[in-house]
């Protein structure tokens, strides 16, 4: 007879359905609540992060290592526009001027462009030095197993020889 599933649990044990709609429900609702309330800084993140957005929807990996990559640079470009507004005032007014404004744009997107050519360049670079190491490693075995059937014959290898053995 098979076991019935808890609609409280997702089959893991752990709380799903209403309670975890629920949650994710509240959380929105909270994010959105001090979106409204921060509105020039939403504003000003908003404009200044649109390439990371871009980033998260290009990356098809499941590491998201270009996210991450473009979302740290983009991030710490824009802390300046995020600075100049708090140091102008925090009205809609100055946050659509900030965001508008070229050299934030400029600082914001830069960096999140050298964070693109970041993860353009050093990918290969880093998979090209493990393929060296494993070629060398591979070579580094290969010598050893030569050094032993020198040293103890063909026989070490393992490989059956058809000539020598016994049918029964």
């Amino acid at each position: 007879m098979a076991k019935r599933k808890d609609k409280k649990t997702n089959g893991n044990g752990a709380k799903g359905g209403k309670m975890g709609r629920f949650r994710a429900l509240l959380t929105l609702f909270f994010m959105v609540v001090a979106a409204v309330v921060f509105l020039p800084s939403t504003i000003v993140f908003l404009i200044t992060m649109l390439p990371t957005f871009v980033a998260v929807i290009v990356d098809k990996t499941p590491q998201k290592a270009l996210t991450l990559t473009v979302g740290a640079l983009n991030l710490a470009g824009m802390i300046p526009a995020w600075l100049l507004l708090w140091q102008n005032g925090q009205t809609v007014e100055t946050a659509l001027d900030i965001g508008t404004n070229h050299m934030s744009l400029i600082v914001a997107y830069g960096a999140a462009g050298f964070g693109w050519v970041i993860y353009q360049n050093v990918t290969p670079f880093v998979s090209g030095i493990i393929v060296r190491r494993t070629e060398r490693r591979m070579r580094q075995i290969e010598n050893r197993m030569q050094a032993m059937r020198e040293k103890w014959g063909h026989e070490v290898t393992g490989a059956a020889n058809h000539s020598t053995a016994r049918h029964e």
